[in-house]
Formats: C-alpha cells, sequence, structure tokens
C-alpha cells in the first residue's frame, strides 16, 4: 500500500515536471518570435525612414527649383519696377528698350502693363510687353474691373512697395476669359505699387501662369516624381499640375509638402512618388530576417526541449532540494535587507521633515492629530507628545473652526484639491500667532483608512514686516505729496516716470499725471536751453549729482521761470544709469 503511494506521488512529480518544462519551452519560443518580430520591425522601420528620407530629400530639391523659378519672376518685376520708376520716360518703346539693355528678360511673363494716372485723374494702361492678342485697353479695364483684382491693387499700394498676387484671374468679359490654362495652370497676376521720379503713383501688372514659368526652362524633376501639384494656400486653387505615367512602377503611399512665400501669399507643393526599383531588396530583407529569425527560434527550442527532457531524468531530487534551500536563503536575505531599507528611509525621512522649517502634521478622517514634526515644539511651544491625539482645530483660532472644519471635509472627500487660509495658532503662552495653513493631501494607511496631511507656515514675522513697510510707504508718499518744492523722476531720455503735485503747480500742470502724460521730452520742451542741459546730463554722467543749480524753465502756458534745481542719478550695479531724481 505504502509502495503504491510512492509511485502515485513519483508519477504526479513528474507529470508536473513535464508540463513545466513544455511551458518552458513554449515560452521560449514565444519569446524567440517575439524577437524575431521586433528585429522585422526594426529592419522595417529603418528601411521605411531610409526611403522616407530619399524622398524628402527629391521633394525639397524639386521645391526649391520651383521656388528659384518663382523667386526669378519676382526679380524680374521689381527691376522693371525700380527702372520706370527713376526713369522719366513715357515713351513705351524707349522704356522696353532699356529693359533690354539692362538684360531683363519678360518672356516669362504673357502681359506686362504699365498703370500711370493720365491727365483726367483716372488709370491708363500702357502695354510694356505683350504675347496675347490681348491689346486693346478696355481689356485691361475689364480684368482689372473684377473685384480680386481690386483688392490686389489695393494691397499692392498699401504694402509699402511690396508685390500684391492675385492667384485666380477669371471674368465674364469674353475676352478676359482667353486668360484661362488648357491645362488646369491658372494664369495669375503680380502687381508692384512704385513712385517715379515725379512722385506719381503707378504699378506694374504682370500676368503670367506656372505652365509659362517653365515652359521657358526645362523642369528638371526626378524620374521618380510621379506628380507635383502647386496651390494657393489661401485660396486653395491649383496653380500648376505636373505628372508623369509610368505603366511599369508603383506608386509610393505617402507624399511629401513644401510651403514657400511669393509676394503676400503661401503656395503649397504637393509632391508623390514612384517607388525606387532598387529597393525591392532592401524592402523584402525584413521579411526575410523574420523568416530566418522564426526557423533559428524553433530549430533551439526543439534541441532545448530534448536536452531538457534527459536533463531531468538525472536532476529531479537534487535541483528541487537546492532550489528550495537556495529561496529560503534568498528569502532570508530579501527581508533583512528590506528591514535595514526600511529602518533607514524612517530615520531619512524624519531627518528631512524634522529639519523644514515649516509645521507638517498629519490627521486622521476625524482631524485627530496623528504625526506633527520638530517644527511644532519651536513655534506653538507645546511639546510633540503633549498634542499628538488632540483636535487640531484647537490649536486654532475659536473664529475659524466653523469654516476650517467645513473646508477640511470638503478635502476629505476629494471635492477639494487644496485648501489654504490664514488664521491664527494657539501658542504656550496664551497668545495667537499668524500662521497660513494648507490642506492639501489625501493619503490611506494600510487599513484603508483616511489621513489628510497639512502645514502650518509661520507669517507673523512677515505680517509684522509688511506692515512696517506699508507704514514706511505712507510717510514717504504724505512727505512727497506735501512738499514744497517740486520732486520728480526723470529717465536719461527725459521722461517722466514721477512727480508730485508741487512740480506740476510749479510748471503750471493741473497735477502731476498730467505732466506724465503730456511731457515726452522734458530736455527739450521744459528746459529753456536745451545745449546748457545736455552740458549738465554729460556733467551729471561723471560726478553723480549736481545741487542748487539755477537754470530757466517754460511752463505749461509758455511763460519762463527761474528754478533753482537739485539733481542726482540713480545706478545700478554695473554703474549704468537708470534715472534721474531731483527737486525745484
Amino acid at each position: 500500500m505504502e509502495q503504491s503511494e510512492n509511485i502515485a506521488v513519483n508519477n504526479k512529480t513528474r507529470q508536473h515536471k513535464w508540463m513545466l518544462s513544455r511551458a518552458m519551452h513554449i515560452g521560449f519560443f514565444v519569446l524567440g518570435l517575439a524577437i524575431s518580430v521586433f528585429v522585422f520591425l526594426a529592419v522595417q522601420s529603418s528601411v521605411n525612414s531610409i526611403l522616407e528620407s530619399n524622398y524628402k530629400r527629391i521633394s525639397k530639391e524639386s521645391s526649391e527649383i520651383i521656388a528659384s523659378e518663382v523667386s526669378e519672376l519676382l526679380y524680374s518685376l521689381r527691376t522693371v519696377t525700380a527702372l520706370i520708376a527713376l526713369s522719366n520716360e513715357q515713351n513705351v518703346d524707349t522704356v522696353s528698350q532699356k529693359l533690354r539693355r539692362v538684360g531683363q528678360s519678360l518672356e516669362n511673363f504673357q502681359h506686362v502693363v504699365w498703370m500711370h494716372k493720365n491727365d483726367k485723374g483716372g488709370w491708363s494702361y500702357t502695354p510694356l510687353y505683350v504675347d496675347d492678342p490681348l491689346s486693346v485697353i478696355s481689356d485691361y479695364e475689364a480684368l482689372l474691373n473684377q473685384p480680386e483684382m481690386r483688392r490686389g491693387v489695393s494691397r499692392a499700394f498699401s504694402s509699402k512697395n511690396e508685390v500684391s498676387l492675385v492667384s485666380h484671374i477669371l471674368s465674364t468679359d469674353e475676352n478676359v476669359q482667353l486668360l484661362k490654362a488648357d491645362s488646369g495652370s491658372h494664369f495669375f497676376a503680380l502687381i508692384h505699387s512704385f513712385q517715379d521720379s515725379r512722385n506719381q503713383n503707378g504699378a506694374i501688372l504682370a500676368v503670367t501662369n506656372m505652365e509659362r514659368v517653365f515652359s521657358q526652362k526645362a523642369l528638371n524633376l526626378d524620374q521618380l516624381v510621379s506628380r507635383l501639384e502647386i496651390r494657393d494656400v489661401t485660396s486653395d486653387e491649383q496653380m500648376f499640375l505636373y505628372s508623369q505615367d509610368r505603366l511599369s512602377a508603383t506608386q509610393y503611399p505617402a507624399s511629401q509638402s513644401y510651403d514657400f512665400t511669393i509676394a503676400d501669399r503661401t503656395w503649397e507643393i504637393v509632391s508623390r512618388f514612384y517607388k525606387q526599383n532598387n529597393m525591392f531588396m532592401l524592402e523584402i530583407f525584413s521579411y526575410i530576417v523574420l523568416a530566418f529569425g522564426v526557423t533559428v527560434t524553433l530549430m533551439i527550442t526543439l534541441y532545448l526541449r530534448s536536452n531538457h527532457m534527459q536533463a531531468l531524468k538525472f536532476a529531479e531530487m537534487n535541483g528541487a532540494l537546492a532550489a528550495k534551500n537556495k529561496d529560503l536563503q534568498d528569502e532570508i536575505k530579501k527581508r533583512e535587507e528590506l528591514n535595514t531599507v526600511i529602518r533607514r528611509s524612517e530615520e531619512e525621512n524624519r531627518a528631512i521633515i524634522d529639519s523644514v522649517s515649516d509645521i507638517i502634521f498629519e490627521t486622521d478622517a476625524d482631524g485627530k492629530i496623528l504625526f506633527l514634526n520638530a517644527q511644532w515644539t519651536k513655534i506653538s511651544g507645546f511639546e510633540r507628545e503633549q498634542s499628538i491625539g488632540q483636535d487640531f482645530l484647537k490649536i486654532l483660532h475659536p473664529q475659524d473652526h466653523e469654516h476650517i472644519e467645513k473646508e477640511f471635509r470638503a478635502v476629505l472627500a476629494g471635492r477639494r484639491q487644496e485648501f489654504r487660509m490664514f488664521t491664527r495658532l494657539r501658542t504656550a503662552d496664551g497668545r495667537f500667532r499668524a500662521v497660513e495653513l494648507r490642506l492639501s493631501i489625501v493619503t490611506q494607511d494600510n487599513h484603508e483608512k483616511k489621513r489628510v496631511v497639512g502645514t502650518l507656515i509661520d507669517v507673523e514675522e512677515r505680517r509684522r514686516a509688511e506692515r512696517a513697510l506699508s507704514e514706511a510707504e505712507k510717510k514717504y508718499r504724505a512727505i512727497v505729496e506735501n512738499a514744497a518744492g517740486g520732486i520728480y523722476q526723470l529717465t536719461p531720455e527725459g521722461l517722466y516716470l514721477s512727480a508730485n503735485p508741487a512740480m506740476a503747480r510749479i510748471l503750471g500742470y493741473q497735477s502731476p499725471e498730467q505732466i506724465l502724460r503730456e511731457v515726452k521730452n522734458a530736455h527739450g520742451s521744459v528746459y529753456l536751453d536745451a545745449a546748457e542741459r545736455q552740458k549738465l546730463m554729460a556733467t551729471l554722467e561723471k560726478v553723480g549729482s549736481i545741487s542748487n543749480h539755477e537754470t530757466q524753465v517754460k511752463r505749461r502756458d509758455g511763460s519762463v521761470i527761474w528754478v533753482n534745481e537739485n539733481i542726482r542719478s540713480v545706478t545700478d550695479e554695473q554703474g549704468n544709469i537708470l534715472y534721474f531724481e531731483g527737486s525745484l
């Protein structure tokens, strides 16, 4: 009977170890699979990063080509404007010849029109360059009569010699309707205002589209660019579209965008790309890594399983006994280390809390004091052991009990995150001391009972200092306000920072505020002799103060009086003058 029980126990133990071994092998396989997936994702991320960086570079280079071409448009327009503004010529042929002599090409524009005032006060339109059947004056009038064009001209004349852009030109006029590109590339106008040498207002109106700009110079884009679109960000209009079809190529799923400024508008360039053929092996490399990792993991798992099953037959008993002894020793060691750390932590925390200059206390949900730091005895005069267990409301002034208890319950219930107020603390000599009470933390002990942690900050000395400072300020202000002579503070630039009523009376102003508001530079508007004043300021920078200086000042009504002035400079730590203080 006993032998049968031993056999059953041994069989049960062997079955348990077999199941444990199987679980370990499954866990190893899962871990190896996870590592393989991680490496796969890392390699795939690196490949995508390489591709993304390459496409960003291509997008940037393409966008810089376009931005450079557009910059040449603005340069050409500004050159034409500068030439006309500096010229007295009114003859179109003469102006055109000058443009050719300076090497300025207008071939990127379809229309370049000179807008200038005529004898009747209206606008005249003189074509400088025309590459279109539209050459009649009424056509330009119809074009400029559009609301968007009128706003563009208004912006050009109000932008202080900057270029204004009208991104969409379309009219119901049958002649102006010719200004539509056949391929979806909208015409747009650049308007640059100026004043000529006779101070007469004028403007240059240049009409073109992106297709015409790039027809003069081949658009040298990378072969991987499948589509490039330029849109006006403000009006959301398509200004240009470039695309190429490659039937055997695969589209890259992501696109790149690039913004640049033309005149007073912002254009966005959106690029799409074909996948690079030479990147095929790089893209599938991550899948090769994944397959290799899974295969290696499976082979190692099978190998470990075979070896482990053999080892279990020889080391079951010894391994189990050694593991038990080791676990027991480790547990004892951990408990000893943990107790040491806990004792050390408690001592350090107690030392830190006791070194704080404020009173730190802890209460239970009923308001009974559970903890006080060493600062309690220094401020209140009571011993900590004497105060532990008391209701914390009894240590405060009775007038505040009702309000503090209400806020204490709100913090305890979680309705308020923090509560603070100024109150008074009862001290051992029977007096009350001004403190700031803060309740902000709700914790739970091992029995899940709520506790409130708060602080009492001693503000008695600060309150006394504030009252003394307030009294000193009142006395100083009363002296200044009631002084018989004028007292002022003045910046080096001549701007009054302050003045008393006597100062206002001497200078003929109704109030000190009127002096501060109206006098912008006392050196030139108050003191009669500006040159003498400058010499005085130079001397003051060297010596620091001047006494009994007699000079003439101009009152607000224009009358001139003699005054006796004392003045000194106020400097910072580096000796730089901040302002001047003086009296009249």
